[in-house]
């Protein structure tokens, strides 16, 4: 179940819902394990890091992640709110009044490079959580000095905490990664069958996790334990 805000800002009362999946224990660290300990500890009641900062390539989990954090922060009773600057229908508007909530998770920081309104409100929430002593987490396809952001101050400012490149997953850690996936979803994935996988489908993550989802759907609806077979039974259905 989504976790509600109180006090949230009117433009986020749609609320931009977390995926239920989003989870750390769902999360195949790899190389990353450093940055992810870091995060789980950032988002704990006066854990002492202000602002942390991560960056990586499309596909590496830094959504996942911040969803997670929520999750994790909202058990503990902790007020989030997470802006996923993706969205289309907000205004920088959507940073303001966030005064009352102890870790706001903003995503995909890129997007507000050269717009002015946008990056004056972000500033403005930074310098707000040092104040008051809450948690920012942001995302960029950046490091905040690549950013191109218009004020300085700002890349300034998110560069300051801890800054965390997440690194991609390679074909091994892709198959421990479908793997650790598929037991949270309660069915075993071979190695035979991963390896299958990975020849055959796009290597993206989102895309191979996307793909797990269907595989898992599919078995339960077939009653098929997950095998080779099975899989080329599913691309034959896919082709007639």
């Amino acid at each position: 179940m989504t976790p509600t805000v109180p006090a949230m800002p009117r433009q986020l009362s749609l609320a931009v819902g977390l995926s239920d999946g989003a989870t750390f224990e769902n999360y195949y660290s790899g190389r990353n394990t450093e940055a992810i300990k870091r995060v789980e500890y950032a988002i704990r009641p006066r854990s002492g890091d202000r602002c942390l900062y991560l960056w990586g390539d499309p596909g590496v989990g830094k959504t996942h992640l911040l969803q997670a954090a929520c999750h994790r922060a909202a058990s503990a009773q902790r007020r989030i709110v997470y802006v996923p600057l993706r969205a289309q229908d907000l205004t920088h508007e959507a940073l303001e009044g966030l005064d009352a909530i102890d870790l706001i998770c903003i995503d995909d920081v890129q997007e507000i490079a050269k717009r002015p309104y946008w990056e004056a409100a972000l500033f403005n929430v930074y310098e707000r959580v040092v104040a008051r002593k809450s948690t920012l987490l942001v995302t960029g396809n950046a490091p905040p000095a690549r950013l191109t952001l218009s004020m300085r101050d700002l890349a300034s400012r998110l560069g300051a905490g801890l800054v965390y490149q997440l690194l991609v997953l390679d074909d091994s850690e892709k198959l421990h990664a479908l793997q650790q996936r598929a037991r949270h979803r309660g069915f075993v994935l071979g190695d035979d069958v991963g390896r299958y996988v990975l020849e055959r489908y796009p290597r993206d993550t989102a895309a191979l996790f996307g793909l797990l989802d269907r595989i898992d759907h599919e078995s339960l609806v077939h009653q098929r334990r997950v095998t080779i077979p099975f899989l080329r039974s599913l691309e034959a259905e896919e082709h007639s």
